[in-house]
C-alpha cells in the first residue's frame, strides 16, 4: 500500500506500517496483520536499523500473530530475536522483557518443553516482582503458567501452591474467565495427587 502512495523508506513508514499491523491484529484479522508487520519488518532490515525497541515490537508483535494462528515455533524464534534486542538495549527489567520471557515459557509449554517453561516463566515473573507489580493480571498468569508446567512435570504439590496464588490473584482482580480456568488447573492437579 506505501508503494502505491510512493513513500520513501524511512523509520517512520516501518512505524506505520507495524501500527497498522497491530490495527489488523485488535480486528483478529491475523492473516493481514502479519502481511503488515513483515512489511515493517522488512523496511527496517532494509534501513539497517537493528538493534531498536520498534524493531524489537515488531518482531514481537509478529510472535504474537503466530501464536494466535497457534504456530508456537515460529513464535518463539520472533520472540526470542525481539527479547534478544530488549536486552541489547539494556532494557533488562522491562515490561517488555518480562512480557517476552512469558509468552516464551508459554509457547515452550505449547511445545511441551515444560522445563524451559517454567525457567522462562520464572524469569518473568522475576522481573514483574522488581518492577512492583503484584496485582497484576501479568502476574497472576505467569503464577499460572508456572503451576501448568510444574503439573505436566509432575510437581503436583507445587503446581497447586503457585495455581492458589493465581486464583487468589484473578479473584481480587474480578478476571472471571481466567478464575475459572485456574480452578480446573487446580482440579486436575487434584486429581493427579490421587
Amino acid at each position: 500500500m506505501y508503494q502505491r502512495l510512493q513513500v520513501n523508506e524511512h523509520i517512520n513508514v516501518a512505524n506505520c506500517l507495524n501500527g497498522i499491523g497491530v490495527a489488523f491484529s485488535n480486528l483478529s484479522d491475523f492473516n493481514k496483520s502479519l502481511k503488515f508487520h513483515m512489511a515493517s519488518l522488512d523496511m527496517y532490515k532494509r534501513l539497517k536499523i537493528d538493534n531498536n525497541q520498534n524493531l524489537a515490537d515488531c518482531l514481537y508483535y509478529i510472535g504474537d500473530v503466530y501464536n494466535n494462528l497457534n504456530d508456537n515455533k515460529n513464535e518463539l524464534k520472533y520472540k526470542v530475536e525481539a527479547l534478544d534486542i530488549y536486552r541489547r538495549l539494556d532494557i533488562k527489567n522491562s515490561i517488555n522483557v518480562a512480557n517476552c520471557l512469558h509468552d516464551i515459557g508459554n509457547a515452550y509449554c505449547n511445545l511441551n518443553d515444560y522445563e524451559k517453561s517454567l525457567k522462562f516463566n520464572q524469569e518473568a515473573l522475576k522481573i514483574y516482582n522488581k518492577l512492583g507489580l503484584k496485582d497484576h493480571i501479568k502476574v497472576a498468569n505467569c503464577f499460572n503458567s508456572i503451576g501448568v508446567a510444574c503439573n505436566r512435570l509432575g510437581h503436583f504439590e507445587k503446581s497447586i501452591k503457585y495455581y492458589i496464588q493465581s486464583l487468589l490473584m484473578y479473584k481480587r482482580l474480578n478476571a472471571n474467565q481466567e478464575f475459572d480456568i485456574c480452578l480446573n488447573n487446580i482440579n486436575l492437579s487434584n486429581e493427579s495427587l490421587k
